[in-house]
Formats: C-alpha cells, sequence, structure tokens
C-alpha cells in the first residue's frame, strides 16, 4: 500500500500547501461570520458558550472543570448529532489540526506514509494524521483525484463492531438485529421509538440517536456520558441503557465474562493472538471494546492478505475500510475480488457468519473524491472559493 500510493491533485496540493498559513487566517475570518467565537485568530470558549445559550444547543461536553470541550474527538461528536454546528466543529479540527499543510507527497503526486501498522493497543493502524490523505479533515481528502484511465473504490465492512459483538456474544437479539440490514432502526423499532414500518429514511433524528447510543454502549458509557455523547438528557439516557439490557441480554451477561476473564487472567487476545496485558489502572471501557476493535483489525489485516495473494491493487487501509485502485476497464472485476476477500476475511474472523461490505461507485477522471459528511462538502468549497480569491489578490 505505501508503494502504491494514494493518487492526489498534486497542483492543488502545492497551492495549498503553499498559501495555507495565509489561507488559514482566511478561512477563521470567514468562519466567524457565521459562527463568531474569535477575536482576531484567538478561539474564545465565552462567546462559543454564549452562542450554544442563544441557540438553544444542549449537552455540550464539559471538562472536570467546567470548561467546553473543544479536542478533535468531542467536535466530531458534536458534528454528528447538532446540523447547525457541524461547519464550526469541522472547521476548528482544521484549524487545529492544520497549522501547516504537511502530507506526505511525491514527485508523482501520490501520498505515502508510515502506516504504523499494530501501533495502537489494538493492533490498529495510526498513521499520522497530518501526513495521511485520510487522517486530514474529510473535506480535505477531495484532494484525492485518480489518474486518467485507473479508477478508485472504497470499500468498508459494514457495521463491523456491531457485527463482532453480536456473533461473539452470540445474542440472538443482536444477530438479528446485525441481519435485518439497519441494526439501529431495529433496536428503535424493538424500544418503540419508531413504528414497525419506520427506517433511517423515515426518521433519521431517532436512528442516529440508536446508532450513536449503541457506539457508546460498545465503551461501556455511563449514562452521564452517553448523555453527552448522544445529546440527550440523563434520564434518557439511563433510558436507553436499560433498554439496551433489556434487548440485548446475553450481549451483556458476555461482556461481562470478558471483562471478569480479563482482570483475572490480566490479558485479552483475539482470535489470531493479538494480546494485549491488563494493567491495573486498566478502564471498563478500554477492555470491553477490545474484542470487536483487535478483531476488527485482525479482520481488515486478513483481507488485506487475500488481496495480496489475488494481485489487488489496494493503496490505503482506513479503520474498516480500504481503497483500491485498478484500470477503468477492470474496475468492476477487481472490486467484487475484493469484496469477496473481505467477506472471506470476516467468515475466518467470525467463525462463520459474514460482515456485509458497502462499496462507493467507481471514482474516475477528472472527478475527486467526496466524503459527503456533514460540513466537509462546505469547508471544501469555501477553502476552493478562498484560495481563489487569494491567488487573484496577489497574482
Amino acid at each position: 500500500m505505501r508503494h502504491q500510493g494514494i493518487p492526489l491533485d498534486k497542483p492543488l496540493h502545492q497551492d495549498l500547501a503553499t498559501h495555507w498559513p495565509a489561507l488559514l487566517r482566511e478561512l477563521t475570518d470567514d468562519l466567524n461570520l457565521r459562527y463568531p467565537f474569535f477575536e482576531g485568530s484567538s478561539f474564545r470558549q465565552k462567546l462559543l458558550r454564549q452562542w450554544l445559550i442563544e441557540h438553544g444547543v444542549q449537552f455540550w461536553p464539559l471538562t472536570p472543570t467546567g470548561t467546553l470541550k473543544t479536542d478533535a474527538e468531542t467536535l466530531r461528536a458534536m458534528a454528528a448529532r447538532c446540523p447547525e454546528v457541524a461547519e464550526f466543529c469541522y472547521s476548528k479540527i482544521t484549524l487545529n489540526q492544520l497549522k501547516s499543510f504537511d502530507l506526505c507527497v511525491g514527485d508523482d503526486g501520490r501520498n505515502r506514509c508510515m502506516l504504523s501498522a499494530f501501533a495502537s493497543k489494538t493492533s490498529r493502524n495510526q498513521p499520522s494524521n497530518s501526513a495521511f490523505a485520510f487522517g486530514l479533515n474529510a473535506a480535505f481528502r477531495s484532494l484525492i483525484k485518480p489518474d486518467r484511465g485507473q479508477a478508485l473504490v472504497y470499500l468498508d465492512f459494514s457495521g463491523q463492531e456491531f457485527a463482532l459483538a453480536a456473533y461473539f456474544s452470540k445474542d440472538p437479539n443482536m444477530i438479528a438485529a446485525y441481519e435485518s440490514g439497519d441494526p439501529y432502526s431495529d433496536w428503535a423499532r424493538k424500544n418503540n421509538a419508531m413504528p414497525a414500518d419506520g427506517n433511517k429514511l423515515t426518521h433519521p433524528h431517532v436512528r442516529a440517536i440508536y446508532k450513536r447510543a449503541s457506539l457508546g454502549v460498545l465503551y461501556t458509557m455511563g449514562p452521564e456520558t452517553l448523555s453527552s455523547y448522544v445529546g440527550v438528557t440523563r434520564g434518557r439516557a439511563r433510558a436507553l441503557l436499560k433498554s439496551h439490557h433489556e434487548t440485548f441480554p446475553r450481549f451483556w451477561r458476555w461482556i461481562d465474562a470478558v471483562e471478569n476473564a480479563a482482570i483475572s487472567t490480566r490479558a485479552l487476545e483475539t482470535v489470531y493472538g493479538w494480546r494485549m496485558r491488563i494493567l491495573q489502572n486498566a478502564r471498563s471501557g478500554t477492555i470491553s471494546n477490545f474484542p470487536m476493535q483487535a478483531n476488527g483489525a485482525e479482520m481488515l489485516r486478513l483481507a488485506c492478505c487475500y488481496a495480496v495473494d489475488r494481485n489487488i491493487p489496494i493503496i490505503a487501509p482506513i479503520h474498516d475500510a480500504l481503497l483500491i485502485e485498478g484500470p477503468v476497464s477492470d474496475i468492476e472485476d477487481i472490486t467484487r475480488e475484493m469484496q469477496q476477500c473481505m467477506v472471506d476475511a470476516s467468515r475466518a474472523v467470525l467463525g462463520g457468519p459474514a460482515v456485509r461490505i458497502d462499496m462507493s461507485k467507481p471514482l474516475t477522471f477528472p472527478d475527486r473524491y467526496v466524503d459527503g459528511r456533514d460540513g466537509s462538502v462546505e469547508l471544501w468549497d469555501t477553502t476552493m472559493r478562498l484560495l481563489i480569491q487569494f491567488k487573484r489578490k496577489t497574482a
């Protein structure tokens, strides 16, 4: 994957790298027109707090000292559940992260960097966020652009962590929820939060709440943390936790057994032997989420091994997804082969059942990659507009 590299729009990358300090100032000024939280280039918490009160935005996570959290994880969570602050959150992540534009780009216009395999406790890859194209804010992934005659396809394990939790715990309700095609809507329907014929199209807000709650449960969040993470009252968070315990009881018995075994043996292990030592101060969430995260990493690595054996050109790993490249004339066949590799890997890790694979449409020249999450398209468009204006002023 490092040898192949990710194809980028090299001239545009050079423009961004050259003018980035000035663009950062322009982006801050432009953002301040809609989100007046800055004095000059300095962010002011008191202005954000006042705006949140005026606009009725609740449940913003706080630090132990009572200040508003503005780390990247919090901002991403707030952007996901509060569309009214999504543009600010994604832009603030960029302003914090990209003090300079340091993507590793070769003379051939391809992004290559150390992927840092096995760097995390769970053995996930941990490439540098500033050097790796998929480590950047989602907006700037639009620098990715296929070469002439080539196509790119993004494939990911759909609901990988939910599937691993369901099949490892052998919880029949959880397995049925995953195999329904939309486990989060299934849980919401079981809890009478949406009608029997409801789904993510008819009840997107409800489904979003249950999706975030489901992911929070996998980290064994308590009511207070889950309240901030999902964006609901503590009472509602307690009700969601109670519903999850009642709907998926076997999962909870299994997760308790995992934690008890980890504490008694002082170790946790994946199906292929990656081991994490359990120290005295290990967090409950770290222990309980290890089987999903670490075996998810095994699944991705095994899919890569199968793909290499079949000469499939993989160019990037992205958490639970892969980016592949191939000639336009062959990309459909290559994509089917890659999909089969991922299905086979999931069956091997799970011992029979398969994880669903989602695939993007082939991306071909001259189109560029678009992430499409809230705020990313707008931030990219704003950056391009400001770049054009700046180049005109300095021409």
